[in-house]
């Protein structure tokens, strides 16, 4: 009779262990176990302690074969299939996730080409075979116009599996040949407004939630092909940036409403065209940096909560070295024009203070300061309802006097006077130190009238 653990002979001689039922059934349910894997793509992995889902390399090294489902739909758009992760505590070090996220990087590029032979095998199988064949010999030695068509449609068909396509119509839009360039950089930016970018600023791999528990090779695709896009839409900004160099006005003019079109559409890069906008106000041709003011008004209606941004932007501009007197003069004129409401204290500081920055530099300049002096005093005089503390205006009381009774602008004047009445009928509960005392308080009223009365008595008055 075999014992619990009974041997028995195998061809050759050898002896072979034979277990009991009993004994395969504990071991099979035992901790020694294996971790379990998904057959799904989309489905998350779960490996031990030192493995992760990107690490999965019968995923990333199976040959692509025509029943592989692809992970990516072309017939959604790539944003809405992207699980909404929450980045998880993390005990990895700053040095050594950026290290995992080259690993990452790496395996990811490998199933994105998968990925796209995966999807240009669904294509053929469907019979878009011969349509393929027609795009890539259009793109390949068509004109410049079929080529930038063909590859609209190509792109339109699946933004995800065709960021090569992309890639050429980048190449396109740096051209030096302007007209093809512009002719690239229009198509781009439909495509970019209509068909790839989605309604948030694109993340960088090392922003994503890579080490979350619910992390899938999917969302991972998503992620890679996020980065790899933002990477992409600073190339055309290059290439927008480049155009507005032009030394045909008629490009820049494009190159501007392209510009203008992408601010307002998507937040992407938001920041770089704006201050490319604003830019072109300094433009040397009027008609184009009278389009560009015209445009950042249009960007205010569009999106009112961009003021603050906006403003900080031209006062940049402004005090640039480089920036001449008449182009500070539009801008000035441009901000005094903005509406502001009660409650948009932020704004209107940041006028009042870049109006009082720009006092010393307008009384010093000899051609254009008067009227930058009458902008600047235009501005204060509307902003100050708004402000809450002026009492940083009566430093500058003594020049603006002096304005009443020098200038040869009687604009000039009567902003000068309509300020310092502002001033003089000001409460001093609201911070003015100057009219803290009933001393100070008269003495600034009685040099305003004796400034009023010698006014209205010169020959300006008609």
């Amino acid at each position: 009779m075999k014992g619990a653990n009974s041997v028995s002979k195998m061809p050759g001689g050898k002896a072979m262990f034979i277990l009991p039922k009993s004994l395969k059934a504990s071991i099979s349910t035992g901790s020694q176990k294996k971790p379990a894997e998904q057959s799904s793509f989309g489905a998350p992995l779960h490996y031990n302690k030192n493995q992760r889902w990107w690490m999965d390399e019968k995923r990333v090294n199976e040959p692509t074969s025509d029943e592989v489902s692809l992970l990516v739909s072309p017939s959604a758009p790539w944003f809405s299939q992207m699980d909404t992760l929450q980045k998880e505590e993390s005990h990895v070090s700053a040095n050594k996730f950026l290290l995992l996220v080259d690993q990452i990087t790496s395996q990811l590029e490998k199933q994105y080409e998968k990925e796209v032979e995966a999807y240009n095998k669904r294509l053929a199988s469907l019979g878009g075979n011969s349509d393929q064949k027609w795009l890539n010999s259009v793109i390949q030695s068509g004109t410049w116009s079929d080529r930038v068509a063909a590859l609209t449609l190509r792109i339109q068909e699946s933004p995800f599996h065709n960021l090569r396509a992309l890639d050429i119509l980048i190449e396109m839009a740096s051209k030096k040949d302007p007209r093809v360039a512009m002719m690239a950089i229009e198509a781009l930016r439909d495509l970019l407004v209509n068909n790839i970018l989605p309604d948030q600023p694109l993340l960088n791999l090392s922003q994503q939630p890579l080490l979350h528990s619910k992390m899938t090779m999917k969302n991972g695709l998503l992620m890679w092909y996020e980065a790899a896009l933002k990477s992409r839409v600073v190339k055309v900004i290059q290439c927008i940036e480049s155009c507005l160099q032009s030394n045909v006005s008629h490009f820049r003019l494009q190159a501007l409403e392209t510009a203008q079109d992408l601010i307002s559409k998507k937040p992407e890069q938001e920041s770089k065209l704006l201050e490319m906008i604003v830019n072109k106000t300094g433009d040397t041709e009027g008609k184009v940096n009278s389009k560009a003011f015209e445009m950042l008004n249009r960007l205010l209606h569009t999106h009112p909560a961009m003021k603050v941004v906006l403003i900080k932007e031209v006062r940049n501009f402004i005090y640039r070295p480089t920036t001449k007197l008449i182009t500070i003069f539009r801008a000035i004129n441009f901000l005094t024009n903005l509406k502001h409401r009660p409650n948009e204290s932020d704004s209107v500081l940041q006028l009042a203070e870049c109006y009082l920055s720009l006092f010393e530099k307008a009384l010093s300049a000899k051609e254009e300061g008067s009227r930058l002096l009458a902008s600047l005093l235009s501005g204060l005089n509307r902003l100050f309802p708004l402000l809450d503390d002026v009492s940083s205006l009566f430093q500058y009381l003594d020049p603006i006097f002096k304005l009443i009774h020098t200038s040869p602008s009687w604009n000039t004047v009567t902003q000068a006077l309509t300020l310092i009445a502002n001033c003089v009928l000001y409460e001093g509960d609201k911070g003015n130190v100057a009219a803290k005392t009933d001393a100070s308080q008269e003495q600034l009223t009685k040099r305003y009238y004796r400034a009023l009365y010698s006014t209205l008595l010169t020959d300006q008055v008609g």
